[in-house]
């Protein structure tokens, strides 16, 4: 489903010569402090690129910034996110992905800021009315399968 908006995305941020737009968020907790989210988006051509910071009462906070490109000749993506922890520690989160014939597959690897690595490898089938799709996480854990099939 992720890669299914994440396409709706890149196909309307592809009709856009070029958009920008920003939001905020203000979340106050029980004790009365307070953070504030503040999220800037901007789309040209194919490339849409999102700079979310977050940053508390207390000065400590997040930033994260997201390039999702896509290329329409070929129906596949790229996606590369960097980020900054409250503690000043860099995590990446780099990937790709495609769509042909009603099948989708994708892949991402994720570096944490404390040498932690996992990789994701997902793939989506549409056969008529079935939707089956299959999930694999690898941590240092070890690897988790998921499937499911939806019928319409």
């Amino acid at each position: 489903m992720k890669s299914l908006f994440l396409i709706a995305s890149f196909v309307l941020a592809a009709t856009a010569a070029q958009a920008q737009s920003t939001s905020e968020r203000v979340t106050t907790f029980a004790d009365g402090s307070t953070f504030k989210t503040t999220t800037q988006t901007t789309t040209a051509a194919n490339t849409r690129t999102v700079v979310t910071t977050g940053v508390g009462d207390d000065g400590r906070g997040y930033t994260r910034t997201a390039v999702w490109q896509w290329d329409p000749a070929t129906k596949s993506w790229k996606k590369s996110v960097v980020g900054q922890t409250a503690n000043g520690r860099a995590w990446t989160n780099n990937g790709s992905g495609s769509c042909a014939s009603g099948a989708c597959s994708s892949s991402s690897e994720f570096n944490g800021p404390n040498g932690a690595s996992a990789t994701r490898r997902s793939s989506t089938i549409r056969n008529g009315n079935a939707t089956s799709r299959q999930t694999e996480r690898t941590t240092r854990r070890g690897t988790t399968t998921r499937n499911w099939q939806r019928l319409r």
